[in-house]
């Protein structure tokens, strides 16, 4: 019944004329698990390159609506503004909450790789696409490029890029840049240092693969389903990459800190901090959801009304239609 109410929803294909210069055409995607999504063209343009865009955890659709805020529209319609084509789509573990109730060592597969394969048989049916990038915002920048890889073995394809954002990929265990989020969290509400301590034990435990991995480690959240980001091990994945690398990073990420950022760029850069393949930007001021950050609380900053920042959607257009090349910054 729930799949029927889905399909009588989306099962309809929307465009309009945009003010902006694009056009959007909303649509759904998929046979067993429909989801919608949303391609945005340029007008007036015969050919333009295109971004497929991977969001990060939680429950959204199109949008990413978080609060007051949508990141993923943002982007989305922001790149369009300046001749590159988008496509987006939802998190099937918000439109089918009842087969996540747990996230195990077998949920990064139907979070984010299936729909990742099916997304891409839609974008490889757009007419005038000339070049493919791949775009991740948190979590799903820093699966992106396991999937990149999923996705130009199974359709024998090479992107032209992958852009992460808000990544957290360091040579940090995953478990530990996790940890950073909870531990800002537990000093703004009050635990103590001891509490802090043990808690940290936990993720240590965990990023040295101690605990069984059906051990439930939050609410809804098993040891696997952790173990199972550890093993796409970005690091080795981009030492492999001939795609172009654009990295962008917010100095007030309090989700994803900076700090990992810092490790990423170092052991990719060369003696001046970069190479021919990778462009680490780091901007002042900016936020977990690529905004600009306005309040001390970490969850009030996160849920207010407010759009990504202007220079985020430039320097990505930049480096897009210049084929991979951003000006030193």
């Amino acid at each position: 019944m729930k799949k029927r109410v889905v399909l009588t929803i989306y099962f309809i294909t929307l465009s309009f004329a945009s003010l902006f210069g694009f056009e959007q055409f909303e649509f759904t995607i998929g046979n067993e698990f429909p989801l919608p999504a949303a391609l945005t063209i340029p007008k007036a343009q015969d050919s333009f390159p295109l971004v497929m865009i991977i969001q990060g955890s939680g429950e959204s659709g199109i949008d990413n609506f978080v609060g007051e805020n949508a990141t993923i529209k943002d982007l989305a319609h922001g790149l369009s503004r300046n001749g590159i084509a988008t496509f987006r789509y939802a998190k099937r573990n918000g439109i089918y909450p009842e087969d996540f109730q747990l996230f195990t060592s077998e949920t990064v597969e139907k979070e984010y790789l299936e729909d990742s394969v099916i997304a891409m048989e839609s974008v490889l049916k757009v007419p005038g696409v000339d070049q493919i990038y791949l775009l991740g915002v948190s979590m799903g920048g820093y699966l992106l490029p396991e999937i990149a890889e999923l996705l130009e073995n199974r359709f024998d394809i090479t992107f032209k890029g992958m852009i992460l954002c808000a990544s957290g990929i360091a040579n940090t265990p995953a478990p530990l840049v996790m940890f950073e989020q909870i531990r800002y969290q537990m000093v703004t509400t009050g635990f103590s240092e001891e509490q802090i301590t043990a808690s940290r034990k936990v993720w240590e435990d965990i990023s040295l693969k101690k605990l069984n991995e059906k051990t439930v480690i939050h609410p809804n959240m098993t040891a696997g389903y952790v173990y199972r980001i550890m093993a796409s091990d970005p690091y080795s994945r981009l030492r492999n990459t001939i795609s172009k690398v654009l990295v962008i990073q917010g100095e007030a990420d309090r989700i994803n800190a900076a700090k990992f950022f810092m490790e990423f760029k170092e052991d990719f850069g060369t003696e001046d901090g970069e190479n021919r393949n990778f462009k680490f930007v780091l901007l002042p001021g900016i936020n977990h959801r690529l905004m600009k950050k306005e309040f001390e609380d970490l969850y009030s900053d996160l849920l207010k009304k407010g759009v990504v920042d202007t220079q985020i959607i430039e320097i990505i257009s930049e480096w897009v239609n210049n084929e991979g090349v951003l000006q030193q910054r």
